[in-house]
Parts: structure tokens; sequence; C-alpha cells
């Protein structure tokens, strides 16, 4: 072999190592990227599981509470036991019963019963505050889920129309008694709800202490005697959310409003842009509005005025 082929042999034999370290550097990085997505996926995963494991932890937390809320198991006895408990709050709370009647339908799923009860009461707006406090107050698996409140002709007194629903658990541990003691602490105390809610008359009138009270205000003072007649008196809840009610003070006639309706009273013209259990954010000239339960639509003041 001459000088000539033993340099070409080097050569070769150079490019042959050289190829081959590339492969080997190639192999080795994606042994390194297979591993890190690995490791990466396995993180994933970890975290999943643990993210699950937390929320099996309050799922099973929250089914604990809602166990210890349910009514009996066996169905005629919870009929007959909330129906009693509901009626002592009603009585106890000083209001007279007129309806207690249990609309419950029959139901297909084994391990939830509900329970459906229309009631009718008249009283004082502090004994319904008496009442709804002991309702939130108790530890049953319980809500209201429409409620009607209007005024006596002498607005000294109201009616209230109450749709309110409870429900049992089939994995309950009770048979026979309902759940016992407070089903939670509620924001303020019995005296301080019912000194907020007795201490403004929503049956009436409001008279302004101030001029400056509400831009709306003054314009039912001038003239719009209309909107000062029209006053917020109720609110429900149903399966297409919640609706308004404005009652005429000098005729009764009511007029319902649910959210995007527009209402046109006297002068004021407007559009319900939101509606809550307490109030109405009316679009109104390229202002927004709030009107508060109770108050008539010459009281609605500017949004931004209304904290506090």
């Amino acid at each position: 072999m001459n000088s000539r082929e033993k340099k070409l042999g080097i050569a070769v034999l150079g490019v042959i190592v050289l190829w081959l370290s590339t492969q080997g550097l190639e192999r080795y990085r994606n042994a390194v990227r297979r591993n890190q997505n690995l490791q990466a996926e396995a993180e994933r995963e970890l975290s999943a599981a643990r993210t699950a494991a937390a929320q099996g932890l309050r799922a099973r937390g929250k089914l604990r509470q809602l166990r210890s809320q349910s009514l009996p198991v066996n169905h005629d006895i919870a009929e007959s036991l909330y129906q009693d408990w509901l009626q002592a709050q009603l009585s106890e709370a000083g209001m007279q019963v007129d309806e207690l009647a249990d609309r419950s339908r029959l139901q297909k799923d084994p391990s939830i019963q509900r329970f459906t009860y229309q009631l009718r009461a008249k009283g004082k707006l502090a004994q319904l505050a008496e009442f709804l406090h002991r309702f939130y107050q108790a530890p049953h698996l319980q809500r209201i889920s429409a409620a009607t409140i209007s005024p006596s002709s002498d607005r000294t007194s109201l009616s209230l129309s109450l749709t309110v629903d409870a429900m049992s658990l089939a994995d309950c541990d009770r048979t026979d008694q309902l759940a016992q003691g407070e089903g939670g602490s509620l924001a303020q105390s019995r005296d301080e709800y019912r000194d907020e809610i007795v201490g403004r008359n929503m049956f009436v009138v409001y008279k302004a202490t101030s001029s400056a009270n509400s831009e709306a205000a003054g314009q039912a003072s001038s003239g719009d005697s209309e909107a000062a007649q029209a006053m917020f008196s109720g609110m429900t809840e149903g399966l297409h959310g919640w609706r308004m009610s404005i009652r005429m003070q000098d005729s009764g006639k009511l007029f319902f409003y649910r959210q995007g309706d527009p209402i046109h009273i006297g002068q004021f013209q407007g559009t319900i842009a939101e509606l809550d259990s307490r109030q109405a954010i009316i679009e109104t000239d390229g202002k927004r509005l709030i009107l508060r339960l109770g108050q008539n639509l010459g009281e609605a003041k500017p949004l931004a005025d209304s904290a506090g």
C-alpha cells in the first residue's frame, strides 16, 4: 500500500469515526429528550392525581355535609316531619299560615327524594324577617325557590307566597328524625337582620330627606308622578331567572320584567340590564341606575353614586 492509499484509508476511517460519533450523539440527545418528556408526563400525571385526590376529599367532605343536612330516608316520615317543622317556624315567628300544601312529585332517581311545598301566610315585616332567619339558620337540605311578597291594603302587613324545596339522600343514616342543631353561622345576628329589614318599609312611598338623594327623585318630584307611584315590590326566581314586579301604588296594578326587558312608566324609560334578589340595574339615557327592593322608579340612583 503506497502513501496515497494510506492517506485515503485514514481519511475514510476518520469520516466513519466522525459519522459514528455523530450518530451516537444524536441517539444520546434523543434518549435525553425522551427521558425529559417521560419525566414531564409523569409530573403532569402526578399533579393531576394530586388534584383529583384533593377534589375527592372536598367532594367527600361536601357529601358528608349533605348527608348531615338530609331529610330522613323514610319518605313518609320525612314528608310529615318537614311539613310540621315548616308550620312550626312560621307560627313561632308569629305569622298566620293560610296554606301549607305538599306539591312533591314521584321521582325515578332512587338516590334522591325531593319534596316541594307551597305555602301562603300573612304577617308583619318583622315576623317575616324572623321566619327567614329561622329558615336559613336551620341545618336542613332546603331552599326557597320562589317568593312573592305583597302588602295589605293599609300597608301595615304583608302576604307571603313561597315555594320551598327540600331533599333526602338515600345514604343518609337517619330514618325517623330531622337534622339537629344549626346549619351554620350567618353574617349577622337575628336582631341585626330584623332591624335592617324593618327599618325600611318597602310598602310605602319613600320620602327623601335630602334633595340630593337622587337625580331621578328630582325628576319625579318635578312632575313624573307615575314613576313615583311605581314601586319595586317583589322579586321571584324561576326556571328563566329573576323576575321583578312593579306595583302602581294608586291602582295596585302589577307589571313584571325580566333581564333585557324594556321598561316605560310615565317619563321613565330604560332597559333592565341586571337583576338579583334585592336590586335591579336599569340602563337609561346612557346611564346605569340602581333600583333597590322597596323603592319607586323615581328613587333610582346612578350606579356610581350608590356605594355605601
